[in-house]
């Protein structure tokens, strides 16, 4: 399998991005760029997620970040689709997606950053192709990486539609460990998620559990051995141990930050107000 793949982003009202002095990418006449993968991770090496399967953990916290309040993904045997609303992706996002991780602090840059994540992890997963559209108020952009037919810009649907393939020796396990590893780590999200048009439940549906929501914060609570798991934007990021909490619970702040790996959530402030909550609001 190359690890070169071809991206192009096409365009609708909306102007050709200048490239960044020393960018990784040269583009051609077409609209089209040359991104040499193995440069690009080896590059961004420390900004790799722990387990590439997660990178649709990424693109969940890319969707909620994007102020989705419905996401959508289904798998076929060898590939699958995500589709979200909230915030398009403009044309040049999408022809520059690492640059996210480098220098975006505007508003979509959480957004643009978890998107970016998603690439990386995908990419060492080795895909056939994938493929983006997102249509919003100020016109559509279309991406399209590796072998495949790109998507029709015009015939896109309202929001945000990524596509993923692999090729048949992913037959019978990459498409279903995916969906699986989503619906294990979905929980406490903005936004109602649906696998193959299922709901997922986004939190315990067992007795005595309690929540509430205050400050930003989701909480499901009960009394129990002190695990307590971590969420943001709609993920499991961590696990922590009873030394942290005295009750089992379910907690959530979209406004978390997490480790370069995203593995975990940094220690601070946001999250010690979190724990402090659980203690205040311990269940009898």
């Amino acid at each position: 399998s190359s690890d070169l793949y071809e991206l192009s982003v096409d365009r609708k009202e909306a102007e050709r991005p200048a490239l960044l002095e020393g960018a990784e990418e040269q583009l051609v006449d077409s609209g089209s760029f040359r991104v040499d993968a193995a440069k690009m991770l080896d590059k961004l090496r420390s900004y790799q997620l722990t387990d590439p399967r997660d990178f649709v953990c990424a693109w969940l916290r890319c969707a909620a970040a994007s102020g989705a309040s419905s996401i959508r993904l289904s798998t076929h045997p060898t590939g699958l689709k995500l589709a979200f609303d909230g915030r398009a992706f403009t044309a040049a996002q999408l022809a520059q997606p690492y640059q996210a991780l480098v220098d975006d602090e505007g508003r979509d840059g959480k957004r643009n950053r978890h998107f970016a994540y998603g690439l990386l992890g995908l990419y060492r997963l080795r895909p056939k192709n994938v493929s983006v559209t997102s249509r919003g108020e100020d016109g559509v952009a279309a991406m399209n990486a590796g072998a495949g037919k790109p998507p029709d810009p015009e015939a896109a649907p309202e929001g945000t539609v990524i596509r993923v393939s692999w090729p048949a020796w992913a037959l019978y396990w990459r498409p279903y460990l995916v969906a699986r590893r989503a619906r294990e780590r979905y929980g406490l999200g903005p936004a109602k998620l649906s696998i193959d048009e299922k709901a997922v439940p986004d939190r315990p549906d067992l007795p005595f559990w309690k929540s509430s929501e205050k400050k930003g914060w989701r909480v499901c609570a009960k009394a129990g051995d002190g695990r307590v798991r971590v969420y943001a934007l709609g993920t499991l990021i961590e696990e922590l141990g009873p030394e942290d909490a005295e009750v089992e619970a379910w907690l959530s702040h979209d406004e978390l930050e997490l480790d370069i790996s995203q593995s975990s959530a940094v220690r601070g402030q946001r999250l010690d107000e979190g724990l402090a909550l659980l203690a205040r609001a311990r269940p009898g």
